[in-house]
């Protein structure tokens, strides 16, 4: 994990664990267009750290639904966990285009700046 002190805010509306993931799975089997099963089941790999899994599902999320958030948000953990700074940046900022009153997005995005200006990969 890049910053295993202080997690990136991943937002998970329903509390699932990793044990969650074969039920959303299945709910998959059951529709594949339904968004709201490859987000949960995303929650649940990335908190089992399945991160390549998560990712998989959060782009699979947006493709069904481009306003589905969270999906940016909790992609923007992803990417930035393993190690894709840039692509962090433009998930945060695309969730502060939807929601820009969601503290959760601005303080990933502030954090994901000040990395990078540490790694001086931006002015």
């Amino acid at each position: 994990m890049v910053f295993p002190d202080k997690p990136f805010y991943v937002v998970d509306s329903f509390g699932l664990g990793s044990n969650e993931t074969g039920n959303w799975s299945f709910a998959v089997g059951l529709d594949p267009k339904y968004a709201k099963a490859y987000y949960n089941r995303g929650v649940a790999k990335e908190k089992s750290g399945d991160l390549e899994g998560a990712y998989e599902d959060y782009n699979k999320t947006i493709d069904l639904d481009t306003k589905y958030v969270n999906a940016y948000n909790n992609r923007g953990c992803v990417k930035a966990n393993l190690g894709d700074l840039e692509g962090a940046l433009d998930d945060y900022n695309k969730a502060i285009d939807l929601d820009p009153t969601n503290s959760r997005y601005q303080n990933n995005l502030d954090r994901i700046l000040k990395k990078l200006k540490d790694e001086e990969k931006i002015d």
